[in-house]
């Protein structure tokens, strides 16, 4: 018998997206700080155990006939409304894996935005998720 070990990882990294000024970026020495200032960035509503917690409730994994570990790692937007957008596999296990994980990230409810300075910005997100099977051994 097979035992199922669902480790959700969250929070990998954060990418702002902005409209940089192009005075700004011609200079190789321009302090980047001030773009991230007052920054607060996105998250799921109720915070990262209540995401924790809809991924394992929302997630609906095959049945594999061999042992896999690995780790899934999803990028998607957060648009300035929460809703998200943009879902890449930026790295995958296995096709049915992969597939389960991009569904279950896709039917999230809308996320709270970045904000810069108290106003919405979109945002780039990246999520592992962290799979894995293992053979349990009769004693």
């Amino acid at each position: 018998m097979k035992k199922l070990l669902f480790i959700p990882a969250i929070f990998l990294s954060l990418t702002v997206i902005s409209n940089a000024n192009p005075r700004e970026t011609a200079c190789p020495l321009v302090n980047i700080s001030k773009h991230y200032q007052n920054l607060k960035p996105p998250h799921f509503p109720g915070g990262e155990d209540a995401f924790h917690n809809y991924l394992i409730k929302n997630s609906k994994w095959p049945i594999v006939t061999t042992d896999i570990q690995g780790i899934i790692i999803i990028n998607f937007a957060i648009e300035k409304d929460g809703t998200l957008t943009e879902f890449k596999i930026e790295k995958g296990l296995k096709r049915e894996l992969d597939a389960e994980a991009l569904r279950v990230i896709r039917c999230c409810p809308k996320w709270k935005p970045a904000l810069r300075n108290g106003k919405p910005i979109r945002s780039t997100y990246s999520v592992p998720i962290a799979y894995s099977t293992t053979a349990l051994s009769a004693n």
